[in-house]
């Protein structure tokens, strides 16, 4: 009986640690969103269809309406000349992507700053 016991003991410390990494991992899942968070206050290139280069900041992230299954948000890119359109975004951490930017608001100095916005299935 106390084989049994020292069994079932073993088996179930056997299982329970094996389930803990999956656990771990699955509540750290990197996002997008998770991504540009991280990366708040930060330089990005921003490249037009022209070929012309400007260095912004990512000054904001604003989360979306909620809905389950979807992960929504969108970020707030601040610089010099900025104008709407589609540009390449480069950053060291998350590579190249292509966001649409639109207007949010004029700042002092003819800053601008330009929204981009993110829905991705989850």
């Amino acid at each position: 009986m106390l084989q049994r016991r020292a069994v079932l003991a073993a088996l179930g410390s056997a299982m329970a640690v094996s389930f803990a990494p999956i656990k771990v991992l699955a509540s750290t899942k990197v996002t997008r969103r998770n991504q540009f968070a991280g990366l708040i206050g930060d330089r990005l290139q921003l490249k037009d269809p022209e070929g012309s280069v400007a260095v912004a900041r990512l000054a904001a992230l604003d989360d979306g309406p909620h809905c389950p299954g979807l992960e929504q948000f969108s970020i707030v890119i601040e610089g010099d000349g900025l104008v709407d359109g589609i540009y390449e975004m480069h950053h060291r951490d998350i590579g190249r992507l292509r966001i649409s930017l639109m207007h949010s608001e004029t700042i002092a100095m003819g800053r601008t700053r330009k929204r981009a916005f993110f829905g991705t299935f989850t």
